[in-house]
């Protein structure tokens, strides 16, 4: 084994496709890109049509009048196993025919019944039956949020984690390490224990130095194999490069770029964001 791992001086050019590999890969990013997919959906549809996204519009002062119901149609949503009905109805202010609509779980007035309308006296194009609700669900569904919330906190968690990294491949320091600690953490993954591992190594300067970095699997718990580290003198930010995500490979000690294949992650940003701009557009009532 050479005395420094085959790796270039820094700075070193990192291929655009390694760098996204980094930037967007890893465990946090598995969990998220689905989360955000399947919240993020989600939370479009419930929390676009609650009242958590129509109930400012009643903030303002309001005045009543009497209305008359026009139609009801059932909804294709349901909340608490009961079928959102839509209740429309039209009135009439200062000399002006009006219509809107209503949305309830209670019982439905008959068409042509009189209901009480409340509208905005500064906007009365906007009312509702007054005990109705302006949207199909009530504003604590929008409670779906939570769940796209806290993939883009794990995304940039990953985010920031893969920038440290790129920046390691780049500027820095090359060097064999040897495990000297094992310390397991609170964290699983696929039902194994997460540890911290402690590397030793000698830097350019011949002092013993450590580096740290953290995973599930087994493999790297050996002693007796030494380990590519990258290390910074200056942040004492450190990593071990077969840990890295895409596990980069060094020719002619400069940085390989990633298969084609990989490079699928790279995109899915974009179809889970098509994914939840389609919902936000078309799945209204």
């Amino acid at each position: 084994m050479p005395e420094r791992p085959p790796l270039a001086p820094a700075p070193r050019a990192i291929p655009t496709s390694l760098r996204y590999r980094v930037l967007l890969g890893g465990f946090l990013p598995i969990i998220a890109w689905p989360m955000l997919a399947i919240g993020g959906f989600l939370s479009t549809v419930f929390t676009g049509n609650s009242e958590f996204a129509t109930g400012y519009r009643f903030a303002g002062e309001l005045a009543e009048v009497e209305g008359h119901v026009t139609a009801t149609d059932e909804t294709n949503m349901r909340h608490n196993n009961r079928t959102v009905m839509e209740v429309r109805f039209d009135y009439r202010v200062q000399g002006k025919d009006l219509a809107s609509r209503s949305f309830t779980r209670e019982r439905v007035p008959e068409v042509d019944s009189s209901v009480v309308v409340e509208y905005r006296i500064d906007e009365p194009q906007i009312a509702r039956i007054k005990g109705m609700g302006s949207a199909p669900f009530p504003a604590l569904s929008s409670i779906t949020m939570l769940f796209p919330t806290v993939a883009i906190v794990f995304l940039m968690i990953a985010y920031f984690r893969g920038k440290k990294r790129v920046q390691l491949m780049r500027e820095g320091m090359s060097a064999w390490g040897l495990l000297t600690d094992k310390e397991p953490t609170n964290t699983r993954i696929n039902n194994q224990r997460v540890h911290k591992l402690t590397f030793a190594f000698v830097d350019d300067n011949g002092e013993q130095r450590t580096a740290t970095d953290r995973t599930h699997k087994s493999e790297f718990y050996s002693d007796q194999i030494a380990r590519h580290v990258l290390w910074d003198p200056h942040s004492q930010e450190s990593c071990i490069v077969e840990l890295i995500p895409g596990k980069p490979k060094i020719h002619d000690g400069l940085w390989l770029p990633i298969a084609n294949v990989r490079l699928l992650l790279v995109f899915l940003p974009a179809i889970i964001a098509f994914g939840m701009i389609y919902a936000a557009t078309y799945i209204r009532v």
